[in-house]
């Protein structure tokens, strides 16, 4: 659906970031290969934040998950590895970010 908007009329950036999310959530699970480049795993947090970067492309991605599926991994996830994961991909609107 494509927006109408114009100059006089433009939309809300929560009308385009809502328009994303929902586009997003269409998408369903994907498998992703990446390079993990940062695991931010603080003592105490609900969810543990994981840097991924393509691997032929400059262009990275922020994936979340919890610190239960995380030290389920063996061996261990590491900075510098090349990870497959399967993601749900998802369009935080509030922080206009593209998370997995």
């Amino acid at each position: 659906m494509a927006l109408q908007t114009s100059p006089e009329n433009p939309a809300p950036l929560h009308v385009i970031n809502g328009a994303i999310s929902s586009w997003v959530a269409q998408l369903g699970a994907v498998w992703v290969e990446g390079q993990v480049t940062q695991i931010n795993a603080r003592p105490g947090m609900t969810q543990v934040f994981v840097g991924v970067r393509d691997v032929k492309a400059n262009l990275s991605a922020q994936m979340v998950t919890s610190p239960e599926a995380l030290a389920q991994l063996t061996p261990a996830l590491a900075e510098g590895d090349r990870i497959v994961m399967r993601v749900k991909a998802e369009f935080w609107a509030n922080r206009g970010q593209l998370v997995l």
